[in-house]
C-alpha cells in the first residue's frame, strides 16, 4: 500500500495521543513530521520526476494531440518568473491581441488568442500553487521527537505497526507518480 504523507501526520497526531496518555507526568513535546532530514524530497526531484510523468502520461489538446512537455526551468523567485514570462509569453500575447483586433478579424484568430491566454492564466496560476513548494524544499525540520515517538510507540502499543509515519518508507517516486500527478491532472488541470 502507498503511504500517504498527509496520513502520517495523522498517524503521528493519533501515536502521540496515545503516549501522552501513557505518560505518567504531562510534558509538551513537539514533533515534527517531515522527511526533510531523513528523506528529503528535493526540488530537482520534483522536476526530474513532473518531466517524466508528463512524457509518459501527456496531456492532450482539443484537437486530440498530445502535448509535448519540455524541461522545466526554475526560477528563485516569483519575481523573475513574472519578468520571464512577460517577456517570453504576454508581450507576444498582448501584441497579438492588438493585430487580432486591428487587422485579424477572424473568429478562428480570436479562438487562438483566447486558448493561449487560457493557458497563459492556467501556468500563473500553478506558479502561485507550486511557490509555497518551493520555499518548502529549502526548510528542514527535526524530527527527532518523532522518530522517538515512533520507536516508543513500537514498544508500548502492539497496533504501532498500523500507524506508520516513518519518513523514511515514503517511495517519493511512486508516490508522486501514482498519487500526486494523477491527482493533479484529475482534479487541477481539468
Amino acid at each position: 500500500m502507498m503511504q500517504i504523507p498527509a496520513d502520517m501526520v495523522i498517524n503521528a497526531l493519533i501515536m502521540a495521543m496515545v503516549e501522552y496518555a501513557n505518560r505518567s507526568t504531562p510534558s509538551e513535546i513537539i514533533y515534527h513530521v517531515g522527511s526533510s532530514l531523513r528523506n528529503p524530497f528535493t526540488f530537482s526531484n520534483f522536476q526530474e520526476l513532473n518531466f517524466r510523468y508528463f512524457v509518459q502520461n501527456p496531456l492532450i489538446d482539443k484537437d486530440g494531440k498530445p502535448i509535448k512537455v519540455g524541461k522545466v526551468t526554475a526560477f528563485s523567485t516569483m519575481a523573475s518568473f513574472r519578468i520571464y514570462m512577460a517577456i517570453r509569453y504576454s508581450l507576444a500575447l498582448k501584441v497579438f491581441h492588438l493585430a487580432i483586433s486591428t487587422v485579424l478579424f477572424q473568429k478562428s484568430w480570436k479562438d487562438k488568442y483566447i486558448a493561449l491566454e487560457r493557458n497563459l492564466k492556467r501556468a500563473m496560476r500553478l506558479q502561485i500553487a507550486y511557490s509555497d513548494l518551493q520555499i518548502a524544499f529549502l526548510l528542514r525540520f527535526d524530527d527527532a521527537n518523532s522518530e522517538e515517538l515512533q520507536i516508543a510507540a513500537t514498544k508500548t502499543c502492539s497496533e504501532a505497526h498500523a500507524f506508520n509515519f516513518d519518513p523514511t518508507s515514503i517511495n517519493w517516486e511512486a508516490y508522486m507518480m501514482g498519487a500526486h500527478f494523477p491527482g493533479l491532472v484529475k482534479h487541477v488541470l481539468k
